[in-house]
C-alpha cells in the first residue's frame, strides 16, 4: 500500500532548547475553505535534550471520506516511529478516531517518551564535557490538494538522533473521495523496463533543478542503480494537477547528497503506465 516513515535515524541539525514543564502544547487552527474541511492540529513537546513536533490536518466532517481520512490519519501516526529498538511494538490509538486532538496526543506522547528514553541512553554513557546534541522529531500529515475525484495529503517527517545529519521522508498520498480509501497503485509496476526513458529524463530534470548538469550517459555515474535501471520509488507514484509525482527517499536511488529526487511526469506522457484505477480518478 504505501510506505510510511520509519525505522530509527541517525543524523545534523542545531540543538533544539532544553525547556518545558507542563502538558504538551495542542494548537489548532480551521480551514473551511470548501467541502472538506479540516482543522489543522498540532502537537509541541520540549524537553530536556530532546523536542518533538507533529502537525495534522484533520478532517471535521464525519462522511464517508472524512472517516476514511480519519483512518488514514492514525496509521500514518502509529508508524512516525523513533525508537532505537526498531522492533519495539508500536502502541495504536483505539479512542474515538472524531477526537483528533486525543489521537495526536496519543502519539505525540508516544514520541515524545521514545525521545527523551533514547536521549537520556546516551547521556548516561556520555564522557565528554559537553552534553550530547539535543535529539529531535518534526512530523506532518497536510491536505495539500483536492481534487475532483480524490484529495492529496503529504506526510513528512525529519528525525534527528545525533550524528554527522537527521534523515528526512517525504511521500503524497491520495484518497478517493467515492471510497475514503488510499490509492494503492497508479503505475504497472510490470513495465519498469519500459518507463526507462521517462524515469530518467526526470532525474535528470531533477538535477536541472538543482543547478547541475547531467548527461544521460553520465547519469548511472551519479545513481545507486543494478543494470543500468532505474526503480520506481518504493513509495507509490501520486496523482497531481500536473501529473503523475514520483518522490524517491533518501540513499534510495543516489547518495544522500543528492537528497529526496522528485519530479512530475504528465499524464500525456506516462497514461500507457497507469493503473486503470488511477485512469478512472483523472478522467
Amino acid at each position: 500500500a504505501f510506505l510510511l516513515a520509519t525505522t530509527c535515524f541517525t543524523g545534523c541539525k542545531a540543538g533544539q532548547k532544553d525547556s518545558a514543564k507542563g502538558d504538551p502544547v495542542v494548537e489548532s487552527t480551521i480551514d473551511d475553505s470548501d467541502e472538506v474541511k479540516t482543522d489543522s492540529l498540532v502537537y509541541s513537546q520540549n524537553g530536556k535534550g530532546y523536542s518533538c513536533n507533529i502537525k495534522i490536518d484533520f478532517p471535521q466532517g464525519n462522511g464517508k471520506l472524512d472517516d476514511g481520512i480519519k483512518e488514514f490519519l492514525n496509521s500514518v501516526l502509529s508508524d512516525f516511529t523513533v525508537c532505537d529498538n526498531p522492533d519495539k511494538p508500536k502502541a495504536e490509538y483505539v479512542g474515538d478516531k472524531n477526537d483528533g486532538k486525543a489521537m495526536l496526543s496519543f502519539y505525540g506522547k508516544q514520541r515524545s517518551k521514545d525521545m527523551e528514553e533514547g536521549y537520556n541512553s546516551v547521556l548516561e554513557f556520555n564522557d565528554s564535557s559537553e552534553p550530547p546534541a539535543s535529539y529531535s522529531f518534526d512530523g506532518s500529515v497536510r491536505l495539500m490538494e483536492k481534487a475532483g475525484k480524490y484529495v492529496t495529503y503529504r506526510i513528512e517527517s525529519y528525525v534527528y538522533l545525533g550524528g554527522a545529519h537527521g534523515s528526512s521522508f517525504s511521500q503524497e498520498v491520495n484518497i478517493v473521495r467515492a471510497t475514503g480509501k488510499a490509492l494503492e497503485t497508479t503505475v504497472d509496476t510490470t513495465k519498469t523496463s519500459e518507463m526507462q526513458p521517462i524515469l530518467r529524463k526526470g532525474v535528470i530534470e531533477y538535477f536541472k533543478e538543482c543547478g547541475e548538469e547531467v548527461s544521460d550517459d553520465k547519469l548511472n555515474d551519479m545513481l545507486f542503480i543494478n543494470d543500468n535501471t532505474i526503480p520506481l520509488p518504493a513509495t507509490t507514484p501520486s496523482l497531481s494537477e500536473n501529473g503523475l509525482k514520483f518522490i524517491y527517499q533518501q540513499y534510495e536511488i543516489g547518495p544522500y547528497a543528492l537528497g529526496m529526487v522528485s519530479f512530475t511526469v504528465p499524464f500525456n506522457k506516462v497514461k500507457p503506465f497507469m493503473t486503470e484505477e488511477a485512469l478512472k480518478l483523472i478522467e
